[in-house]
């Protein structure tokens, strides 16, 4: 077999080459047989059976019964999978409140989560932290869960994150400071975790939306748009995340669209993008208009709770508060889109969150702006999309997805 630089494989090399390609198939889930591995790998059976003993012998693939006979009779394949004992865990924050759910190394799906936990605002950071802390021993508790058996623990927050160490900038609170070193108080508050990581919210959902959709976004250049209280984004090319030096860079909530905007952001700046499309911006935009009684009679909603979606569905129907405001919202976008396009031309943009539910009036109003720049030549065509699927469920997503990819990356599970 050969290797990097075209040499010649050492037979320590080759046994822990075949054990990862063995392992890509287990780590899909589900339960499969020696026979089953060895056809999809191309791997002789006995190379396979050796392999599926280191892992039994580590306790991270266990043997799970006797599947069916094949056609022709003969004995039942006995069945292997990866262990259910091994755990995760996500806790996923938000401005007010913070989730915990547990996941095992052979499913997908949570086994189990807290319901929604208000996050102590008024209380020190370090307050809050101690709080997880404690949420996450009684939820171990309530689970019978040990531990010991978790391996990694994955925090996912709003804010500025750099290197998976530092919360540059906490939406939270602004009491509790800026440039905290949450990593580092983490792993003082779960000592018996091997790994913990410290991430985004964007950047997990963006993986999510990835993930979910890999068929297809594999072979496309594509920026994802995290749209929520704050606006946030990922890059991504041929279905993986580029990995940049910058914490802020993915910011596009940020990008300064009107500077001579009187609507000041969280960072301090006026005109920020996330600022002029927030719903509280679109509210104090919309007051004034002359068919905004009968929009909100319509929408079956006071003016202090009118998201997007409700804009989209009022230029549906006509109404000219709702229309004028969704041709302002395109605008900001399509002026977003470009800025990201001259630096980095993706194929596609998708959007996530709250502005997932555009309509045709939006989606032409950002072709129309875009198509009306002298840099981007006419035959260049940038896809619009939506992910509807709720932020939670892509940020989950994307969060176990990255944990796990740390585990079976470790090389130490190969030797």
């Amino acid at each position: 077999m050969l290797v990097g630089n075209n040499t010649v494989a050492k037979p320590f090399q080759l046994k822990v080459s075949n054990r990862k390609l063995i392992m890509n198939v287990l780590k899909k889930g589900g339960a499969f047989s020696i026979a089953d591995i060895s056809s999809v790998t191309g791997i002789s059976r006995q190379t396979v059976t050796k392999a599926i003993d280191h892992f039994i012998a580590t306790k991270i693939v266990v043997s799970i019964g006797k599947g069916d006979s094949t056609d022709s009779g003969g004995k039942k394949p006995v069945l292997f999978s990866l262990t259910p004992e091994l755990k995760f865990m996500v806790i996923l924050t938000r401005v007010r409140y913070f989730t915990i759910s547990l996941y095992s190394l052979a499913a997908e799906a949570a086994i189990a989560a807290t319901e929604r936990i208000p996050i102590p605002i008024q209380g020190s950071f370090d307050d809050f932290l101690r709080l997880i802390r404690q949420k996450s021993s009684d939820f171990m508790s309530d689970q019978n869960i040990a531990e010991e058996v978790i391996y990694g623990i994955s925090l996912i927050v709003p804010g500025v994150v750099e290197g998976n160490q530092v919360l540059r900038f906490n939406p939270f609170n602004k009491n509790w400071g800026q440039d905290i070193p949450i990593a580092e108080k983490m792993n003082k508050l779960f000592e018996k975790a091997k790994v913990i990581f410290i991430d985004n919210i964007s950047r997990v959902a963006g993986i999510g939306t990835i993930r979910n959709s890999a068929n297809r976004f594999q072979y496309s250049r594509v920026v994802t748009l995290y749209t929520f209280e704050g606006i946030a984004g990922c890059l991504f090319h041929q279905g993986e995340l580029i990995s940049l030096s910058s914490p802020i860079i993915g910011e596009f909530g940020h990008m300064l669209i009107d500077p001579d905007s009187s609507i000041i952001c969280n960072c301090g700046c006026y005109g920020c993008f996330e600022a002029l499309v927030s719903p509280v911006s679109i509210r104090n935009r919309i007051q004034s208009e002359p068919d905004l009684e009968s929009f909100l009679t319509f929408v079956g909603k006071p003016l202090n709770e009118i998201l997007f979606c409700d804009i989209v569905s009022g230029s549906d129907r006509g109404f000219v508060c709702c229309i004028d405001e969704l041709a302002r919202l395109a605008s900001y976008f399509a002026r977003v889109f470009y800025n990201i396009a001259v630096v980095y031309d993706p194929d596609i943009f998708v959007i996530e969150g709250y502005y997932a539910c555009y309509n045709r009036l939006f989606e032409d109003a950002v072709r129309d702006q875009l198509s009306n720049s002298i840099i981007i030549p006419p035959s260049r065509y940038y896809r619009l999309e939506s992910d509807a699927t709720p932020l939670e469920e892509l940020e989950l997503s994307g969060a176990i997805y990255k944990l796990k990819e740390h585990f079976f990356s470790d090389d130490a599970i190969y030797y």
